[in-house]
Parts: structure tokens; C-alpha cells; sequence
């Protein structure tokens, strides 16, 4: 699936800010509400760390609380490091996770409820892009505002603009 190809090929920090440049440039969002979404979202992007640390490394009980296995590969050599966090902040950590988690589903359906008009983009919806030589192209542009609330694209073929 598109969706699945263009979000698999950017990193967690990426992701969030594309989350909150949907968010900022939607018409149905106000302006507060987007300040506020834009400094949850900086906290989400700042947080990842944390949150790559639960999601992807093997953590086992440990006397002082949860203990974390690390194993990377640094200069062709295989580095180990355990790093321990007390069961209050492995229980804080947690909570603010599925907080954040609640938070993205909850822009997630807003968006799907209430997709990017054509007009955010096409007419100077987003004047930082104009002229540059990165962003978004418009046939992808196109495609999530016409898809947001659908599983996934209907053909492999791109539309036109």
C-alpha cells in the first residue's frame, strides 16, 4: 500500500511533524488548537528516545524495577549496555506513552473526519513550500486529502493534479 511505502520509509520524528503540518495547515483546526497540537507534538518528538527504548529493546524484571538489554553495533564491535529504570518511571513512562498514543489516534480521527481541503495547498495553504525545491508533491498531495479516511489507495496508478 502507498501509505504504508511513504510512512515506513521516515523516521519517528518525521512522521510527527508531517502528523502536525496535516494538523496546522487544515482549515477546521483553530488557532489554538493548533498551538497546542504543535507543542504536543514537540514533547512526542523529543520523547521518542524513551519510547524507542520500551518499544524496541528486551526489558525483563529487575529488583529495582525494569532492567533494558541494549545491543548495538558500533564501529564493527558489538556493544552491550543495561540500563535500569526504577518501577516508577518504567509505570510514568507508560502512562505518558499511551497518553501520547491517545492524543495521535485522536488527531488520526479528526483528520479522517475532516480531511486537508485541495485549497490548504493548492492556492498558498502552505507559503514555506512555495518555491522550493522540497515538499510534497501534488499528486500525493491529492491523493491523502482525496484517501485520508480510507484503508488505502484503490490502484497503484497515481492520479493527476
Amino acid at each position: 500500500m502507498l501509505q504504508e511505502q511513504l510512512t515506513n520509509n521516515l523516521d519517528f520524528p518525521d512522521k510527527v511533524h508531517t502528523i502536525n503540518t496535516l494538523v496546522s495547515s487544515n482549515t477546521s483546526f483553530t488557532s489554538d488548537e493548533i498551538v497546542s497540537c504543535f507543542k504536543k507534538f514537540n514533547g512526542l518528538s523529543q520523547y521518542y528516545g524513551y519510547r524507542n527504548i520500551v518499544a524496541h529493546e528486551p526489558f525483563e524484571p529487575h529488583p529495582e524495577g525494569v532492567q533494558f538489554s541494549q545491543k548495538k553495533m558500533r564501529n564493527g564491535e558489538l556493544k552491550s549496555n543495561t540500563l535500569i529504570w526504577t518501577t516508577d518511571k518504567f509505570q510514568a513512562d507508560v502512562k505518558t506513552m499511551n497518553e501520547y498514543r491517545a492524543f495521535i489516534e485522536q488527531m488520526g480521527s479528526r483528520l479522517a473526519a475532516q480531511p486537508l481541503p485541495k485549497q490548504s495547498y493548492d492556492d498558498g495553504g502552505w507559503p514555506y513550500w512555495q518555491g522550493q525545491p522540497q515538499g510534497m508533491s501534488p499528486v500525493l498531495m491529492d491523493w491523502l486529502s482525496r484517501n485520508s479516511g480510507k484503508e488505502g489507495p484503490t490502484s497503484d496508478t497515481p492520479s493527476e493534479p
